[in-house]
């Protein structure tokens, strides 16, 4: 009896393998030799950065295939099909997958844009990591800028500057342009005011970041802010500052 049962359920098991390896070849030879039966388009990106259309990769897709649909699967490369998509300047990430019915999926990450960088009279935008790509005609982008010597490097000590200064209280809503001087000093002008400040290296952020914000509260108490036009921070201890001519000079 005891031996029947184990007989009993080693038959039992085998027969589940059995269904489901067949099951699993039947879908597999289904998804191989079945049709595509549509294409499906994801693109992961911010609300406030559409930079990237799914008519944008259409240029790629007509080039691999005309048509996509009731297309066999098996003769779908999906790797080159990934590997084209990554090509495309606005493209972070991309996943291609197709599911057991023939559906094809691409899903995009699109890059997203930390500044925009000016180079006399063109510019493209910059990740945070200093990674560049260009400029989009579906959206105008509200970023800091950043103009002058523009080389890697110097983007990049320009990134850093605009992410420190995006969370420090001296510098409400952030930093609205940095220029990057032939030398690599740093000409920056703030978003809450139009003044400019001369920074000098990228250094010792917040050291000149609390002597600007002591200049400012103390033009504020004084009523001379609105006057203010530049501030020099390149001086270990000192802050040197200058207004606007009155209109009366």
């Amino acid at each position: 009896m005891k031996w029947f049962k184990i007989i009993s359920i080693v038959f039992t098991w085998l027969a589940v393998g059995a269904v489901t390896w067949l099951s699993v070849g039947f879908s597999m030879d289904q998804r191989e030799n079945g049709l595509c039966t549509g294409l499906t388009i994801n693109i992961h990106q911010p609300d406030n950065q559409i930079l990237l259309l799914t008519e944008d990769l259409n240029a790629i897709l007509d080039n691999l295939r005309p048509r996509w649909d009731s297309v066999p699967m098996k003769e779908i490369n999906i790797q080159l099909l990934e590997d084209q998509l990554r090509t495309h300047p606005l493209a972070l990430d991309v996943s291609v997958f197709s599911t057991w019915k023939g559906e094809l999926h691409i899903d995009m990450t699109q890059n997203v844009a930390f500044a925009r960088v000016q180079q006399g009279n063109s510019g493209h935008y910059i990740d945070q990591d200093g990674r560049k790509f260009p400029l989009s005609s579906h959206a105008s982008l509200d970023l800091p800028l950043i103009s002058g010597r523009t080389d890697s490097a110097s983007c990049l000590s320009a990134i850093a500057l605009i992410d420190q200064a995006s969370s420090h209280p001296a510098f409400p809503g952030g930093l609205a342009q940095v220029n990057i001087a032939s030398d690599g000093s740093l000409q920056v002008m703030p978003q809450w005011h139009g003044h400019v400040i001369q920074w000098g290296q990228s250094d010792n952020f917040h050291n000149k970041a609390h002597k600007a914000q002591a200049l400012y509260a103390y033009l504020l108490q004084q009523g001379q802010m609105d006057s203010l036009n530049r501030v020099d921070l390149r001086y270990s201890n000192q802050v040197i500052h200058t207004f606007n001519p009155s209109p009366s000079s």
